[in-house]
């Protein structure tokens, strides 16, 4: 028989089978719930199911699951519990809607936390762009350098 460990590493692989997955999302265990729900291979009608679990953490991992559609997470925005809304705010992959949203939130923990999370991600694009520039000006540079070398040798 399995034990909790087994179905827990279970609830986790990417190569279990959906029927698994959801039989384990069935069990009374929070915690394989919650593993099951930030697996990248559960199924969207499964994490939809799980989004609207009682326990927070299983909607907590939901809302962290990369393959959790957009519809699930502006549901999950507005969650009773600020602790859901505050994981997510603290989520950098977030659309910049739902962590907009989420900085608009009533409770100001959330609220902050959604307001540092979009400056974060400003600053990164706007390091992007300059790495992007950056790289660029080099090989420029470099074709110069190279075209002139052309020349040299001519």
């Amino acid at each position: 028989m399995n034990t909790i460990s087994e179905h827990y590493l279970q609830a986790g692989r990417s190569s279990t089978s959906h029927k698994t997955l959801a039989s384990l999302a069935q069990g009374a265990c929070e915690t394989l719930r919650a593993r099951v729900a930030e697996n990248k291979s559960t199924p969207v009608r499964l994490l939809k199911i799980l989004s609207r679990d009682a326990c927070r953490d299983v909607r907590i991992s939901v809302a962290s699951n990369p393959a959790t559609p957009t519809s699930v997470l502006c549901a999950l925005a507005t969650d009773n519990n600020p602790d859901v809304r505050f994981s997510m705010a603290e989520n950098h992959n977030l659309s910049t809607a739902i962590l907009i949203r989420l900085a608009a939130d009533e409770n100001p923990y959330v609220a902050l936390r959604a307001e540092r999370t979009l400056e974060t991600n400003d600053r990164i694009e706007k390091n992007k762009g300059e790495l992007n520039m950056s790289a660029s000006t080099i090989e420029r540079t470099f074709r110069r350098m190279l075209h002139k070398n052309g020349r040299l040798n001519k």
